[in-house]
């Protein structure tokens, strides 16, 4: 990562997204952070594989609030598509109980 972008993701989520050029389990658990809590219900049901439609019935909204929804958390969390959004939503989770529980 470029210097000037490490710096706007420090500004933007208060700390790095690597350290030492490995990937920083710290960033990923504040960006998830950043997200709205509708952007995070529709997070989580994307990281369970629910479709946009069956979020959509389930949040009792339109299918296409749900594709703008999905398309801002990808955006925010910096990834392609949601199988990345699953791997980096995974990382950060593994790395918050791992802080909390140590890595036994």
């Amino acid at each position: 990562m470029q210097t000037g972008e490490a710096m706007k993701d420090i500004r933007r989520v208060g700390v790095p997204a690597t350290i030492h050029g490995q990937p920083n389990p710290d960033y990923a658990i504040a960006v998830v952070e950043i997200l709205t809590v509708r952007q995070r219900q529709v997070c989580d049901l994307i990281c369970q594989g629910f479709t946009n439609k069956m979020i959509a019935r389930r949040l009792d909204v339109s299918p296409r609030t749900i594709e703008d929804h999905r398309t801002d958390v990808l955006a925010k969390m910096k990834v392609p598509n949601s199988t990345a959004l699953v791997h980096k939503v995974l990382s950060a989770r593994i790395a918050e109980l791992e802080a909390k529980y140590g890595e036994d």
